[in-house]
């Protein structure tokens, strides 16, 4: 996260109209890095990181193992890759973090936006996010606000959930999933939840 969020500094300063020399004396850089962040800009997953990404988000519980065998990657690898962002667990929006998601806020960013949350698996307080145009990839957001204010989402939910399972988004699926847990549990429809979970373990 730290050669990110510097990475992220040097984007604000390009934005800015920072010069290159300024720039490269301000954070100790060659003026090709500042080119290079200017070209490609600061939130770059790398192809071979995104292919296990992309794979651990249709098959959510394969092991290092299966996904180092299915890519003919090696074991240190895959394992680097899910450790850098955070699969093994949620990360909680640090300042760093907020100043990133904010500026991708303010700024419409919602691609950038999407991955950031996604990629780097961002626990993020849906109060800080503005509706208007969210990504679907991140709706799960939005109908935990709804929840959290009351408002009856159990259709809404059971078709994004069903959308998210088409697109094989299944690691997104899980985080919404989460959601239908806390509606099934207000309507106190327990047994409905132990029968999601059996069905995943057949999965």
């Amino acid at each position: 996260m730290k050669k990110l969020y510097k990475k992220f500094l040097i984007y604000k300063a390009i934005l800015k109209g920072m010069s290159p020399d300024i720039i490269s004396q301000k954070f100790n850089i060659s003026r090709n890095v500042i080119y290079k962040i200017k070209k490609e800009g600061f939130l770059r997953i790398k192809e071979k990181e995104k292919l296990v990404l992309d794979y651990f988000q249709k098959n959510p519980f394969s092991s290092v193992n299966e996904i180092s065998r299915n890519l003919n990657f090696s074991k240190s690898f895959v394992y680097r890759t899910l450790r850098k962002y955070n699969i093994f667990n949620f990360k909680q929006p640090n300042k760093k973090i907020l100043k990133i998601l904010e500026f991708l806020i303010r700024k419409n960013d919602f691609e950038n936006l999407k991955n950031f949350i996604n990629y780097y698996n961002i626990d993020l307080d849906s109060e800080i996010l503005n509706f208007e145009n969210v990504p679907f990839e991140i709706k799960y957001i939005e109908l935990s606000q709804k929840l959290n204010s009351g408002v009856d989402i159990s259709y809404e939910l059971e078709n994004y959930l069903s959308e998210l399972k088409e697109k094989e988004l299944n690691f997104i699926y899980l985080k919404a999933l989460v959601i239908k847990f806390d509606v099934l549990i207000l309507k106190k429809q327990y047994k409905e939840i132990i029968e999601i979970f059996e069905n995943l373990k057949k999965n």
